[in-house]
């Protein structure tokens, strides 16, 4: 296992390193996040990939998002989107490129 789930499991297991490398990247996330919807406006955020089904991954992105929102007072009014998990998770890309390929293919068959 040579992934995200190393650290998320030394971080609960207290390694403050490892803490503190998740709070940075949850924080870097956020802030993206936010330019993102303040640059287009959308009205959800999909997040994809394995990390989609990390419970504490989506927890803890959404409070360092809602801690952005309330620091940045000027941004009070804005409707902010909802950040949720693909509903495939780790196979949306898999699927999406089948669904591309399928489509792909089957404009060439009417060529």
């Amino acid at each position: 296992m040579n992934d995200a789930r190393v650290i998320y499991k030394r971080a609960e297991d207290g390694e403050y390193l490892a803490q503190t490398v998740l709070a940075k990247f949850h924080r870097k996330l956020a802030q993206g996040i936010l330019n993102v919807a303040v640059s287009f406006d959308p009205e959800l955020v999909v997040v994809g990939g394995g990390i989609s089904a990390n419970k504490t991954f989506l927890n803890d992105l959404q409070l360092a998002y809602q801690q952005l929102q309330e620091e940045h007072s000027a941004l009070v009014d804005m409707g902010f989107p909802k950040i949720v998990p693909a509903q495939f998770g780790n196979d949306a890309g898999t699927i999406g490129a089948v669904y591309s390929l399928k489509i792909t293919l089957a404009k060439k068959a009417s060529n």
